[in-house]
């Protein structure tokens, strides 16, 4: 075999007639992350045959893969470089990030799951997807305290789900007071409703009693 070294001219020569940048654009569409269309805008042309015939292989690979089983859905694969850069030096994340997170760790796992069933057959595409981290105690402990909106579960501790059963049952109380309490003036209210202003639960009092009534004046 002969082997050829291309000049850069010849090199950006081939790009303009294949319209090389292009394929990259359309191939950038596709991609479903910020980070894969980056990489894809990325990708260099090579003039290694071996190279070419292995990208190839691989590429048939996937095709003939997607022909013969629907992979997981990738729908949670989300860029959360910025949030995990900032877990790693020590500052906070917020819920919404976590149940991501979460979301993320189960979608790798089950996608390197999917590939090792596969590795047999398809062995260019279980090298790319044999060193995809997989953190089961970090996925069941994100999904056991963090729920799909990135709230708190109130099983995330025995503690917290007290404090909320606490909560919860003192709030019933506390609307039952306040309904009885306009059931019982109702002829100092211009309704007998109760409305929330400034986190504080307030009724609506006629102005000719309202020195009947204690209270703190809010409108």
């Amino acid at each position: 075999a002969k082997t050829i070294r291309l000049h850069n001219s010849n090199v950006d020569h081939a790009r303009r007639v294949l319209e090389f940048d292009r394929v990259l654009e359309r191939l950038a569409h596709f991609c479903e992350t910020e980070p894969a269309a980056a990489r894809a805008l990325e990708l260099e042309p090579t003039p290694d045959p071996d190279a070419v015939w292995r990208e190839l292989a691989r590429t048939q690979q996937a095709y003939d893969l997607l022909a013969e089983a629907a992979p997981p859905a990738k729908i949670a694969i989300r860029d959360l470089r910025s949030a995990l850069q900032r877990a790693g030096k020590g500052c906070a994340i917020g819920g919404v990030e976590l149940a991501q997170i979460a979301d993320l760790l189960a979608a790798l796992r089950q996608l390197k799951q999917f590939l090792q069933s596969k590795r047999e057959s398809k062995p260019l595409l279980w090298i790319h997807a044999e060193g995809l981290p997989v953190i089961p105690k970090l996925e069941a402990a994100l999904g056991d305290s963090i729920d799909g909106a990135g709230e708190v579960r109130d099983s995330a501790s025995a503690a917290l789900g007290t404090l909320r059963q606490r909560k919860r049952g003192l709030h019933n109380r506390l609307l039952e007071r306040i309904q009885q309490y306009t059931n019982k003036h109702r002829d100092l209210l211009s309704d007998a409703v109760y409305t929330v202003r400034d986190g504080r639960y307030v009724v609506p009092v006629k102005a000719e009693p309202k020195s009947k009534i204690r209270g703190i004046v809010h409108d």
